[in-house]
């Protein structure tokens, strides 16, 4: 699978159909003071459809400040200007035709990204009450393709808990977070046509869970075209946030598909992962 160029490499619901715009919706309430972005071909601008936010929420993230992007970046951000949909625009939301869509568009003050990254724009405030704790991938491989995530070692496997009394049938490490710890992809023992996989954090001791079920299908089962397999390799964690003072974690992924893909932050509460921002990004190839 190809870097971001056209494509990325996240809902969590069975089969995902591929909606029509980059849109955050209201599910955001959870965290309200955050929207997702991504980068023109320069790097240097990062564009967010805000149409479907009511007026009063527009006003507030055109003030955000600070974008948190992939490869362990936080860059200081300031709202440009609304950019209106040309005649030009082919629908992809891609970097290609940034200068198309119809969104509102922030300059990056310091750095540069590259294109077609993802980040999500927050204000200062958001950010003063959490550390940005590194993330490593599996990298690239000699041609550029995004290296296929390993798979768990023994001892990381059968650490695993048990979900809905379903030993884990597979398991592969996303990422290292920080010196020790583990964002994992597991699939579980199926019953019947009922499937479920997870995103799983590991902290130390301490396991978060956000489930993702499914049912057999040999076309479509967790998304669109899956060819009812799951793949770990569509999974690129984009950062990783730990609150200073309850200690809670907030995970940024990309789930990408055969037409889009799904940007999500997932929040831990307990023992569970909660999507509590969520977008979307529409890159079919023409």
């Amino acid at each position: 699978m190809k870097t971001l160029s056209l494509v990325l490499s996240l809902t969590l619901m069975a089969v995902l159909p591929a909606p029509e715009a980059f849109s955050q919706k209201s599910d955001r309430e959870a965290l309200p003071n955050a929207v997702f972005a991504f980068a023109n071909d320069g790097g240097t601008e990062l564009l967010a459809d805000l149409s479907e936010e009511p007026s009063e929420k527009i006003a507030v993230i055109k003030t955000f400040n600070k974008a948190i992007c992939a490869d362990n970046k936080i860059l200081d951000i300031t709202f440009v200007k609304h950019q209106p949909r040309s005649e030009k625009d082919n629908g992809r939301q891609a970097s290609r035709n940034f200068k198309n869509l119809a969104g509102d568009v922030f300059h990056v003050v310091h750095g540069k990204l590259n294109a077609d990254d993802n980040c999500l724009l927050v204000s200062r405030n958001y950010l003063q009450s959490k550390r940005l704790v590194p993330v490593k991938t599996g990298g690239l491989t000699p041609e550029g393709f995004s290296a296929r995530p390993a798979k768990c070692d023994g001892k990381t496997k059968s650490g695993l808990p048990h979900q809905q009394n379903r030993a884990p049938a597979g398991c592969w490490q996303l990422a290292q977070i920080g010196d020790n710890d583990r964002l994992l992809a597991v699939t579980y023992e199926p019953r019947k046509k009922n499937l479920l996989a997870a995103l799983v954090l590991r902290i130390g001791d301490k396991y978060m869970v956000h489930e993702m079920p499914a049912t057999a299908n040999s076309v479509s089962a967790w998304r669109e075209g899956d060819g009812g397999e799951f793949d770990p390799a569509v999974f690129a964690p984009l950062f990783a946030l730990q609150n200073k003072k309850d200690g809670s974690w907030e995970i940024g992924i990309v789930w990408s598909g055969e037409e889009g893909g799904n940007l999500s932050v997932y929040r831990s509460q307990g023992s569970t992962l909660e999507e509590v921002v969520k977008g979307y990004r529409y890159w079919m190839a023409e």
